[in-house]
Order: C-alpha cells, then sequence, then structure tokens
C-alpha cells in the first residue's frame, strides 16, 4: 500500500476512534445525568413522604411534574444540579406540597364536604344509639356488637374531624348494613314496621352521602377498608360453621372446637388486617392474605352443613349465610391486594390514624 492510501486508511482509523470516543463520552454524561435526577427524584420523594401519608397516585404525579420540568431545563443545555434546582423551586418545597396534598386528598381519597359529613355522622349515631339501646342489654358489652359500637366511637369522631379513614369503613359499613337488612327481611318473608324501614332508610342515605362520586375518589387503599368492612359483616354469621360435625374438632389448649373458632380467627383477622391498612403497613396485607384463606375453608364448611337426624338447618337461612359469606371471601381476597400497593415495611405510617 502505498504512502497516500496508508494515510487515508490511517485518517478513517482515527476518526472511527474519535466518534466511538465521543459517542462513549457522551453516553457516559447521559448516564450520569439520569443517575443525578433519579437520585434527586428519590429524595424528593422521601421528603414527600416524611412530610405527610400521600398517596401513591399523588406522588408519582408530583414526580412527573418534576421530571418534566428537569427534562425541559436539560434542553435547554442547563447543567444537571441547576435543572434539579430550578424544577424544585418551580415546585415548591416537598412539605407545602405534601400538606396540600393531604389536605385535599390523604392516602386513602378526598375528603368530604362539612355537610355530607355531618349527615352521615348523625345517621350513624342515630342508628347505632339505637343498636346500643336494643342489643347491649341483651348479649353484654363484651360481645361483637360492643365492639363494633366501640369502633364506632372512634370512625365517627374522626369522619366529623375530616380524616378519610373512618369515611371508607362506614361508607362500606353503611353499604352491607343497608343490603344485608333488605336481604335478611326478604329470607324470612318479614314485612318491614316502621323501626325496620327507618334503620334500612338510614344506612342507604349514609351509603349515598359518603359514596365517592367517582371511583378515582378513594385510592386503593380506601377502597380496601371498604371491603374489609364488607368482609366483616359478611362473616358475622359465620358462626353456623359450629354446626358443622366435620369441624367439631377439639383445639388443643382451648375449649372451643374447631368450627366455633374459626369464626372468631376470622373477625379477629379482619380487625387486624383493617388496622395495618390504616397504619399502611404491609403486615395488614399478610394477615389478610391468610384471613382470606380461613374464611374460603370457612365457607367450604358451612356450604357442606346439612340437616341431620338431630338437627335441622332451615334452608332460607343456610342459603343466605352461605351467600353472605361468599361475599365475605370475594371481599378479603380483593382488601389485602388493594392495600398492598401502599403498604410499607414494618409498622408502616402510625401518623395515617391523626392525618389521612
Amino acid at each position: 500500500m502505498d504512502r497516500g492510501a496508508r494515510g487515508v486508511g490511517e485518517g478513517m482509523d482515527m476518526t472511527a476512534i474519535e466518534a466511538a470516543t465521543e459517542a462513549a463520552t457522551e453516553s457516559a454524561i447521559e448516564s450520569a445525568i439520569e443517575s443525578e435526577v433519579d437520585t434527586a427524584v428519590a429524595q424528593f420523594r422521601a421528603e414527600l413522604a416524611a412530610n405527610a401519608a400521600i398517596g401513591s397516585a399523588e406522588a408519582a404525579e408530583l414526580e412527573d411534574h418534576l421530571r418534566a420540568i428537569i427534562a425541559d431545563q436539560l434542553a435547554t443545555g442547563a447543567a444537571a444540579a441547576d435543572a434539579i434546582a430550578t424544577a424544585r423551586g418551580r415546585l415548591g418545597a416537598p412539605a407545602a406540597l405534601a400538606a396540600e396534598c393531604t389536605r385535599v386528598r390523604t392516602a386513602f381519597g378526598a375528603r368530604l364536604g362539612p355537610s355530607r359529613t355531618w349527615a352521615a355522622a348523625a345517621i350513624f349515631a342515630a342508628t347505632w344509639a339505637y343498636a346500643a339501646w336494643i342489643w347491649l342489654p341483651r348479649i353484654g358489652v363484651v360481645s361483637h356488637v360492643g365492639a363494633e359500637l366501640g369502633l364506632g366511637l372512634i370512625l365517627m369522631p374522626g369522619l366529623v374531624i375530616g380524616r378519610t379513614w373512618p369515611r371508607a369503613i362506614l361508607f362500606g359499613t353503611a353499604i352491607v348494613l343497608a343490603t344485608t337488612a333488605t336481604a335478611w327481611m326478604a329470607v324470612w318473608d318479614h314485612r318491614p314496621g316502621t323501626t325496620d324501614a327507618l334503620l334500612i332508610t338510614g344506612y342507604a342515605a349514609a351509603a349515598v352521602l359518603l359514596a365517592p362520586l367517582s371511583a378515582r375518589e378513594l385510592t386503593p387503599a380506601g377502597w380496601s377498608l371498604v371491603a374489609w368492612s364488607i368482609a366483616y359483616f359478611g362473616a358475622t354469621n359465620a358462626g353456623l360453621l359450629a354446626y358443622n360435625p366435620e369441624f367439631r374438632i377439639a383445639v388443643p389448649g382451648s375449649s372451643l372446637t374447631l368450627g366455633e373458632l374459626l369464626p372468631i380467627a376470622v373477625l379477629a383477622g379482619i380487625w387486624l388486617a383493617a388496622l395495618g391498612t390504616v397504619l399502611r403497613a404491609r403486615w395488614g396485607a399478610v394477615i389478610g392474605l391468610v384471613t382470606a384463606a380461613l374464611l374460603v375453608v370457612t365457607l367450604i364448611g358451612i356450604a357442606t352443613i346439612h340437616s341431620t337426624r338431630t338437627m335441622t338447618i332451615n334452608a332460607p337461612y343456610h342459603e343466605f349465610v352461605i351467600a353472605m359469606t361468599a361475599i365475605a371471601c370475594v371481599a378479603a381476597i380483593a382488601a389485602p391486594l388493594l392495600a398492598w400497593r401502599d403498604s410499607r415495611r414494618g409498622l408502616g405510617e402510625p401518623r395515617s390514624l391523626l392525618v389521612a
């Protein structure tokens, strides 16, 4: 090869090397900028989470805004640090943003207006006062009714002061009480009296007042609490399992049989799982999945009960309990799956009880 051809070849090799080097340099710079931006965004989200119980949807929306501003600044030739500083300055301090988000919408959904809040609270106060007057003298305070009324003493003030997790629980409660009371009367062919009609109307009205105007008005965690309310009241009739001979198995260390203990464990599991959801703790979802499995076993046991020479099962009541337990199963399976996305490791977010 002559000297001229060799020079051209060497020049082409040098150009290719320079191009490759330039491309590698640009790629390294882009990777460094991307890493710096990701670190800044992660810090921004951590600051948001540290200041309020903000939901993942709101945090993701703010992150999108932050990234969009950074991208615009980078496109104008700004350095990554300057672009990040400008974006944070335009969005505002994370503490102020988180406070504004939780003022309107919390980790469980949007806050109700005062008129709907007070109307729903008044209805629940009246119906629960009636329930206390009717049931507590009969079955005592240490009962599932006493526990439900005690929970009501927590939920009612929480609703009034604008917390959203009580709204979700009470919405589910109102739905299930209105529908089950109506179904119960249909099963027994019972013509409702004035008091029954007022109770059903009251629960239906409370459900309407607490209902979200769109599905997105409640977050997945909020809908999880709705589902847990439905699961709880659907499972309150699961005590029928005790009449299944196959579940009359002695439980070591307990005076109760498996058929008596399993419904109690299910109700307790629902309470714990709902508490974990309010705390946005992942252990709540885990307990919820275990509880859902126990409910499925309970449903199978109830469905396989049949009348014998010594025991007669009322067919309409049996079908009613099967239907309610099946609804509870579906709700108990859905609830932890809905709550998982916003759940946290460890104890969760205890401040959610006060601010969400």
